[in-house]
């Protein structure tokens, strides 16, 4: 399996940070949110949130993962429900969370819309969407079938009735990775789902 090939305990190709975005964008959220991460990447981004006083689910297909964010979350005697499933399949919930953060979670061509709406509808009304994606010209670079590209104009397809606080293209500096390339183009959205 890829992710299993591409993360592991002793060498996180995604760095030892959480998400340059998410730091950015954490202040959006209520306090004492209740938080579903889609994915777990390096374990930093759930770390982070519940760090800051968040109840977090993590969700990721990869056991490795999964491990090395239970480890992080036990080295900061932090409680963050883990669940390892595959997000396709496994059910969101309605109107169940105050945030969903995806991060880098590309999903396959012909269910980006679908996700992105299932996404939203998993949130209380008034909760927040943070995603951040690769956009096509990031992909063309990074050589990787990861699943397709995200792009802003598609999320707004996807989202018509979301207040989206931000929604932009751009190239942003690598700043929590540890390897690969200085720069990541991306697509950025903080959404919110009206009341």
């Amino acid at each position: 399996m890829m992710w299993e090939e591409n993360y592991n305990i002793d060498h996180y190709t995604s760095g030892k940070e959480p998400n340059l975005f998410l730091k950015q964008q954490i202040g959006c959220l209520p306090q004492q949110a209740r938080v579903l991460c889609l994915t777990t990447a390096n374990g930093y981004d759930a770390v982070h949130l519940a760090l800051a006083g968040f109840h977090v689910t993590a969700v990721d297909i990869s056991w490795m993962t999964l491990d090395a964010t239970r480890q992080l979350a036990e080295q900061n005697e932090l409680n963050i429900e883990l669940i390892r499933a595959d997000l396709l399949h496994y059910p969101l919930g309605y109107e169940e969370w105050d945030a969903v953060v995806s991060l880098f979670y590309q999903p396959p061509r012909g269910a980006q819309a679908t996700m992105c709406q299932r996404m939203m509808n998993a949130l209380k009304p008034g909760g927040v969407l943070i995603l951040e994606g690769y956009t096509e010209r990031h992909l063309r670079k990074l050589k990787k079938d990861i699943g397709p590209a995200l792009a802003s104009e598609r999320l707004k397809r996807a989202l018509p009735d979301a207040q989206f606080l931000q929604l932009e293209e751009l190239e942003r500096p690598q700043s929590e990775q540890t390897s690969q390339m200085g720069t990541l183009s991306v697509v950025q959205a903080v959404a919110v789902k009206p009341k």
